[in-house]
């Protein structure tokens, strides 16, 4: 959320979710990967459209890759474009809902500055 230019505040951190899956078998290509092969890494970021430009989405997958690279037991390998992907979902106003409603991009600045 820094990364989107939003507050660190306790509201804004209670909104950032993360979600891990862990693969019982990859196939890359058509082939399954050996067993005990390093993981490979999909990262799903969903942020409102219109809240990003070049400079923040790589900002985005410059902080989540250095993240995957201090958790991993070869960070070095994360320069390389087959260990981690990184997608930034651009979500369009009106598409976003909590608590029933659709909530909208002002309705999440006002949340994330005053929880």
């Amino acid at each position: 959320m820094v990364a989107e230019g939003a507050p660190d505040t306790e509201a804004a951190r209670s909104i950032s979710w993360l979600v891990v899956n862990e693969i019982d078998a990859w196939f890359v290509g058509g082939r399954q990967l050996p067993a005990g092969e390093k993981p490979k890494y999909v990262v799903r970021v969903g942020v409102p459209a219109g809240s990003m430009n070049d400079d923040k989405r790589h900002d985005i997958v410059r902080r989540v890759t250095r993240v995957l690279a201090d958790a991993d037991t070869d960070p070095e390998r994360l320069t390389q474009a087959n260990a981690a992907w990184v997608h930034i979902n651009e979500i369009p106003e009106g598409n976003w809902g909590a608590g029933g409603e659709i909530v909208r991009i002002e309705d999440i600045a006002a949340f994330v500055t005053s929880g």
